[in-house]
């Protein structure tokens, strides 16, 4: 395989540029009070990091048992959040559906696109990624060893990465056309402007303060992500 170098730390500086991004983001959304929001910010600034390590292993700081305990809490809560959301909006419960029968769907797949990238970085570090030893990491002339894993399940996920990366493309033409909508009421999501207890009720138009940059970044992500898992297939 022809050396990756200057590829791994392209990718490697892009990942800290998303990371400072999503940290400022995260400081933005923390001020405005959006638990959602902070919450992705935080496990998308971590996974940046992370993916850093991965790409440069001597970078890697962090314990990889850690970094799974990290990723496994955060798809448990987005996968949790999606099915709260899911059984909210077919029960009927007022305020799970904002007076579009579009936004909902996609909020909950927003939050099932989270929970895939998590699940990425647990595989790879089920692998036993990053690899010391520059002849079996992306930093080095070799690359990866191919083979890791069970070629099945890493396609199905290079699949679904790369399906999520065409979704969300999609998605922003959802955000350049539409209109101001009704607020949606997340029960137990911390409260914010306008709530009352534990009910959080937020325009529609404010989930995103940067809908294209957010959507740009985790495409740039779910493809690293997908690139990574093909070198080892």
């Amino acid at each position: 395989m022809p050396n990756l170098n200057w590829l791994a730390y392209s990718l490697a500086f892009l990942m800290v540029a998303i990371s400072m991004y999503c940290l400022a983001k995260c400081i933005q959304a923390v001020k405005s009070r959006r638990t959602m929001d902070y919450v992705v910010f935080i496990v998308n600034t971590l996974i940046g990091v992370a993916m850093v390590g991965i790409l440069i292993p001597r970078w890697h700081l962090i314990p990889k048992f850690l970094w799974v305990v990290i990723f496994a809490s955060a798809l448990a809560w987005f996968a949790g959040s999606a099915i709260r959301l899911k059984v909210r909006q077919r029960s009927g419960t007022p305020g799970a559906n904002p007076g579009s029968d579009r936004f909902v769907p996609n909020l909950i797949t927003d939050l099932l696109v989270q929970a895939l990238k998590c699940a990425a970085m647990i595989y790879m570090y089920a692998l036993g990624m990053p690899v010391s030893g520059s002849s079996t990491s992306l930093d080095g002339a070799a690359g990866p060893p191919a083979g890791l894993g069970d070629p099945a399940l890493t396609l199905l996920l290079i699949c679904l990465l790369v399906g999520a990366s065409v979704w969300q493309l999609d998605a922003l033409s959802h955000f350049s056309s539409q209109p101001a909508l009704p607020g949606i009421s997340l029960e137990g999501m911390g409260p914010g402007p306008g709530s009352s207890g534990t009910t959080l009720v937020r325009p529609v138009e404010r989930l995103h303060l940067a809908p294209r940059i957010d959507v740009a970044c985790n495409i740039t992500m779910c493809l690293t992500m997908g690139f990574m898992l093909i070198l080892l297939v």
